[in-house]
Order: structure tokens, then C-alpha cells, then sequence
């Protein structure tokens, strides 16, 4: 069976075959939502995420992965005047949202919702739809789709700024995903990313990449070679290519986000993160 991917939480093929839901067996999104201490995982989903949550390596690189997100959304409604947002991987909906965040810069500022659960979509259509957001189903492995989308739901004559974060582990052909974005979107788009690390506690890893794969769900973390590859047509933001704290932290939820991980000097955050402007030359 072909890759089919739950954006932002992984792929569904083990929760929905053939249009059938089953709730038997561990969902991603709900997995994942879990991890971030939604409460709509069942006992089967909560079984797999507080295996991942003790993992503490697994658990901060998550956890700090989606604040990295929401700091990079608020900084460039906020300074570089971006009003159209899509996240391709909405997941489950987790306060604070990304139109939440955008709202508070410009009130003006859209986002589009995009994921492929049926179980996200219910949630999705009830809890992320409103003035300033709409969501959408659809399957990050179709290209085409995804550009459909953009095109027909958004103002392609002016930037837009997408999230692929949570997401590109789940796909095994990620780069391609990146490649075929970055060819449709509008000049001086951006494209804000983040990727579990493969070269740092390589262990830790390991173990919750084993983790997913006995609850069927297939895991890739990437290197930083990889995805410097992925970000390479891209004019990075200051500070580049950094672990997720590490990109213009808020010093302020600092030592909240990383409560419990390690003692002075702080581990290294096994996410990489980078925001990155789309330029044209």
C-alpha cells in the first residue's frame, strides 16, 4: 500500500482502510495530540504516547517543534506582513492554533487547514473552521492536489507562508513534497519546517522510532545533511538551520518547554528547525 500521510501526525493507513474507520487500532493524530496533552485519544492511542512522552528526548523534540512553529507564524504576520497561512497537518486542533496566533498580529490574516485523517476532518471542520481559517482534506503524497488547493483556495498573486512541521517524517518522499511546493508557491513565499533529527541522540531516537513501528505507524527522522538539502532554494531567516529552541526563543516559556530535560549545560533539542524565504532570482 502506498504511503498516504495524516499531515502534521502521520500516516493513516493504519486507522482507515478502504473508507473504513477503525478505532481499534493506534491513530497518529490522536497519538500525537497526546504527546501535546489533547484528550481525544483513546486507551490504545495513550498506550503508544505516554511510551513516547517518557521518552523525554522524543518528547521535548515534539513538544518544542510545535512551539518553534507558533513563534514563526507570529513573527512573520507580525514583521514581515504575511496575511495567508496553510499548515499542511493541521492534526487534531491544540490551543493555541495557528490562526489564533495570526489573529493576534493582523486580524486579517487566513489560514488553511489541510490534513488527510477523516478522524482530524471531524474535528478539524467543528473546531478550526471560522472567519480567519477553513480547513481541507487532503493527501500530501498527491502534489497535484495540494497545488489545486493553494491555487483555488488562496491568492497565489501574493506570499503565502507554509507550515510543514510534525509532517515530513510520516512521508518517504518528503524532499519531493518540498521540491514541488517550492515550484508552485508565489515569490517571496515562505516555508516554515521542522524535522525530527536523525544525528543527534541517535539512541533515544531509535527507540521511539521502534516505538511507532510496533503500533504500525512508520517513523523517518532525517539528518541535518538531508534537510539542508530539503531547504537549500531557500534564503533562511536568522538564525538558519538551528534546533528548535534555538530559533529566536521565547525566553519567557523557556525553562516551562523544557522542564525536567537534563540539567546545565541543557541537552541538545533533537528537532531541526528553520524559517525560509522563497526568492526567485
Amino acid at each position: 500500500m502506498a504511503d498516504t500521510c495524516t499531515p502534521g501526525t502521520g500516516s493513516a493507513t493504519s486507522t482507515h482502510r478502504d473508507g473504513i474507520l477503525d478505532a481499534r487500532e493506534p491513530n497518529p493524530a490522536r497519538v500525537f495530540d497526546a504527546i501535546h496533552g489533547g484528550k481525544d485519544a483513546y486507551l490504545i492511542d495513550r498506550h503508544i504516547a505516554d511510551k513516547l512522552s517518557a521518552n523525554t528526548t522524543f518528547r521535548v523534540a515534539v513538544t518544542q517543534a510545535r512551539a518553534f512553529m507558533l513563534r514563526a507564524m507570529e513573527h512573520l504576520v507580525g514583521d514581515h506582513g504575511i496575511t495567508q497561512i496553510v499548515e499542511l497537518g493541521c492534526g487534531y486542533p491544540n490551543a493555541p492554533q495557528i490562526h489564533d496566533v495570526a489573529a493576534n498580529q493582523n486580524p486579517s490574516a487566513r489560514t488553511l487547514y489541510l490534513d488527510h485523517d477523516p478522524y482530524v476532518a471531524a474535528h478539524a471542520l467543528a473546531l478550526m473552521t471560522g472567519p480567519n481559517s477553513t480547513f481541507a482534506t487532503a493527501d500530501l503524497t498527491n502534489f497535484a492536489s495540494i497545488t489545486e488547493l493553494l491555487t483555488t483556495r488562496l491568492d497565489i498573486s501574493t506570499p503565502i507562508a507554509v507550515c510543514l512541521s510534525g509532517t515530513a517524517e510520516f512521508l518517504s518522499d518528503a524532499p519531493a513534497l518540498v521540491a514541488s511546493l517550492l515550484q508552485h508557491l508565489p515569490d517571496r513565499s515562505w516555508l516554515v519546517f521542522t524535522h525530527t533529527a536523525a544525528d543527534l541522540h541517535d539512541s533515544d531516537i531509535d527507540t521511539a522510532v521502534e516505538t511507532l513501528a510496533s503500533a504500525g505507524i512508520r517513523y523517518r527522522p532525517r539528518d541535518r545533511d538531508e534537510v539542508e538539502q530539503m531547504l537549500a532554494p531557500l534564503l533562511l531567516l536568522d538564525p538558519g538551520l538551528v534546533t528548535a529552541d534555538l530559533w529566536r526563543p521565547d525566553h519567557g516559556n523557556d525553562d516551562e518547554c523544557l522542564a525536567g530535560f537534563g540539567v546545565w549545560p541543557r541537552s541538545t533539542v533533537c528537532s531541526y528547525a528553520a524559517v525560509g524565504k522563497l526568492h526567485r532570482r
